[in-house]
């Protein structure tokens, strides 16, 4: 899988954040998320202690499912999203 840019994907630890910049991005979305993305920022985030509340449980599904708001996001901005899926059924 190719993107027409970078991003990033931040895991905010549970608990009082001590580094500025991380508060103000876990700050920067709804309380009850366990995950967000912010496509102009090419930034996703996880809040690990909310992971777990996500509909499938788990660090891994949350991460997926933000980063797949990127990619869609970067494909609609650029077009140059190109996936190959190889199916060995």
């Amino acid at each position: 899988m190719r993107t027409a840019a970078r991003f990033h994907m931040v895991l905010i630890p549970a608990g009082a954040l001590a580094d500025s910049d991380l508060r103000r991005l876990d700050e920067s979305a709804p309380w009850w998320a366990a995950g967000f993305t912010i496509p102009e920022r090419r930034v996703c985030a996880i809040r690990m202690a909310m992971a777990g509340r996500y509909p499938y449980g788990s660090l891994e599904s949350v991460l997926a499912h933000e980063a797949t708001h990127m990619l869609i996001h970067l494909d609609m901005v650029s077009g140059v999203l190109t996936v190959t899926i190889n199916n060995h059924e």
